[in-house]
């Protein structure tokens, strides 16, 4: 006969007894096919030994006149267990308080008497189980063991231990099935190794909290709710556990760990309160994830370990976040604030794929082998809203595919340095403000405009390609924007800065529809090139056009073969006195036809002397006489 069985007792006072009537209880006692109206009063089974009472009927109900189905008695034995051994098929009904233990100090166990047996607890009414009231032993601990093969039935369920320093422990190798709740009082130890299933919540006390709810061994959880309290914890190890929302409410140091083996699945949402630490390393599956200002919580996804979202993920303010395995949101991952931004490390490892990314006050930090990829596939939300001291390291990688034309695909208030790879896919243009974006890599590749201080919130914004470096974007269109700050009538010009032999490839220059004078400086260092397919182009935007008669554009480091255009067109001389070089007069296109570009020159193309004149009509004479001579 194989025993689900931890043996750790203590003996009751037979001055505790009540004055219900008893059927008293020995070792070898045998329950079949009957109705006990008397409390089974236990006497034990030997010192330290460990007492059998006999489940071999299937309609065996102890009714028990009111009182508690089940109690210690004070003689027959120091620290005696009981265990209720059942026959297959075998079944016992509690009618009322059935495993209300109180003060009395014993383990008890219930196991089918053959492995692969089935049996049944069936509990009729709400049932408190391993309860105890005494605090006189403060380090013992009452174990109740639901063994493999014996499923309980009940309305709802309480594990306490309502002592300031006793524990009690409640073992589930079977399966449980509540029709209402599961409760938790005190230092109440949940292992979970068969089934736990509730159709409503699991609650840990608001005022004596500290659960340790563990799941092992293949063991599942299935509830509507759970929520912990104060110095509880949740440890998903081998196992998995369906809830329709996990929270934690305000306390200190609430624990859940996901380990490897281990898998959570919420329906609507995760709500951690502050000082709440989660560590993952399995799965776990969410519609949206949050967490709550004001305290020193920690998130951290291991290497193994994955979070995927539905909908949104936030983390606020006292916030730490390490990622390094898989994150996966649906919606937007917001990093809020009140005063300062959580602190989130994404670590060498990490894969973090989003619909987009809000940093309020807190820096993006892509570091070598990390990766994150946004898919925005909404109408109105920027895919990347950036508010921090930003950086893809080298080796890093972001990726922003936006699928809306009409969506901005980054707005940038702080700052943001591409050292490592950058795609940008689709959307409405990358604005970004004074403090500006530095590509400082050549694997970058732009697919879409860039806006120079565009946005009301922007203004004065700058754009910087790195020493040396090419940035090959023909699809991107230098954008010219209004340069007015919401609210206020603060203007500044936009800057785009190509520095020491650094080369620039875009597709053109296009000025918004404004009643304001707008003005681009483009900033030319040593060996420096920025060369346009088109010298006007909106990038196929509406309310963006040519320069209107009052916008103009001022070259700084200006030299010849630095500034030129691939499409030149007659109208394009129509700009020449709207561009500012410093020193000039007067600007020229001229064409150069080993490289295919129209450069912007200071220099008037020179007009052939008399004797070069003869020469070019020589040869034309020469062609032609060659041609006819063919023919």
């Amino acid at each position: 006969m194989k025993k689900y069985l931890i043996t750790l007792s203590a003996l009751a006072t037979a001055s505790a007894l009540s004055a219900e009537t008893y059927t008293y209880v020995k070792d070898g006692f045998v329950l079949e096919n009957q109705t006990i109206q008397n409390t089974l009063l236990w006497q034990g089974g030997g010192v330290n030994g460990t007492g059998n009472i006999y489940v071999k009927g299937e309609n065996t109900v102890l009714a028990s006149d009111g009182y508690a189905g089940f109690k210690i008695s004070g003689t027959g034995g120091t620290n005696c267990d009981v265990n209720f051994v059942f026959d297959d098929g075998a079944s016992v009904s509690f009618a009322k308080n059935a495993m209300d233990f109180n003060s009395y100090y014993t383990d008890i166990s219930y196991s089918v008497a053959n492995e692969g047996a089935s049996a049944k607890i069936i509990l009729q009414t709400n049932q408190d189980i391993a309860t105890s009231t005494d605090p006189n032993d403060a380090t013992d601990t009452r174990t109740v063991t639901i063994g493999k093969g014996i499923t309980v039935e009940s309305s709802s369920i309480w594990v306490k231990a309502d002592a300031t320093n006793t524990t009690s422990k409640f073992i589930v190798n079977g399966a449980i099935n509540s029709s209402n709740t599961f409760g938790s009082t005190g230092r109440a130890i949940w292992e979970i190794n068969g089934s736990l299933t509730a159709v409503n919540d699991f609650s840990d006390n608001a005022d004596e909290g500290g659960a340790q709810i563990t799941v092992d061994n293949g063991g599942s959880i299935n509830l509507r709710n759970m929520v912990l309290r104060s110095g509880s914890s949740f440890n998903l190890k081998n196992g998995t556990a369906t809830l329709n929302r996990l929270s934690t409410e305000a306390g200190t140091d609430s624990t859940l760990s996901i380990e490897s083996n281990g898998k959570l699945n919420v329906a609507t949402d995760i709500s951690l309160s502050e000082y709440t630490n989660l560590t993952i390393a399995g799965e776990v599956k969410t519609e949206t994830f949050t967490t709550t200002s004001g305290g020193a919580s920690s998130i951290t996804i291991e290497e193994t370990g994955s979070l995927t979202t539905t909908g949104a993920l936030t983390f606020k303010e006292g916030v730490t976040a390490v990622i390094n395995g898989k994150l996966n949101v649906g919606g937007q991952m917001l990093w809020d604030k009140t005063t300062v931004g959580p602190n989130v490390s994404i670590g060498s490892t990490a894969d973090i794929t989003l619909g987009q990314l809000r940093t309020r006050s807190t820096a993006l930090k892509l570091v070598d082998g990390s990766k994150m990829t946004i898919n925005n596939t909404s109408s109105s939300t920027t895919s990347y809203i950036n508010a921090g001291a930003s950086v893809v390291e080298k080796g890093g990688t972001l990726i922003i595919n936006t699928t809306n034309n009409n969506t901005k695909v980054i707005d940038n208030h702080y700052s943001l340095t591409i050292e490592g790879r950058f795609e940008a896919h689709g959307g409405k243009y990358i604005a970004t403000a004074a403090s500006g974006i530095t590509f400082n890599s050549n694997d970058v590749v732009l697919n879409t405009n860039l806006a120079l201080g565009n946005s009301a919130d922007l203004f004065g914004g700058k754009f910087f390609v790195g020493k040396g470096i090419t940035l090959d974007a023909k699809n991107a269109t230098l954008l010219q924007s209004i340069q007015t700050k919401k609210g206020t009538t603060t203007k500044a010009a936009s800057n785009f800065f190509i520095y020491e032999n650094a080369s620039a490839y875009l597709k053109g220059i296009g000025f918004e529809q404004s009643d304001e004078d707008l003005v681009l400086n483009i900033n030319l260092s040593k060996g420096a090139k920025l060369i346009l397919t088109d010298f006007v182009s909106n990038g196929g935007l509406d309310n963006y056009t040519s320069m209107d008669a009052g916008d103009k554009i001022v070259i700084n480091g200006f030299s010849e073969k630095a500034f030129g255009i691939v499409n030149y067109t007659n109208a394009d001389d129509n700009y020449l006195s709207q561009i500012i070089v410093n020193g000039a007069e007067q600007l020229y296109w001229v064409k150069d036809n080993i490289a295919g570009v129209w450069w912007l020159s200071a220099v008037a193309p020179a007009v052939p002397e008399p004797a070069e004149w003869a020469m070019i009509l020589g040869s034309l004479a020469l062609g032609l006489a060659i041609y006819r001579r063919r023919k």
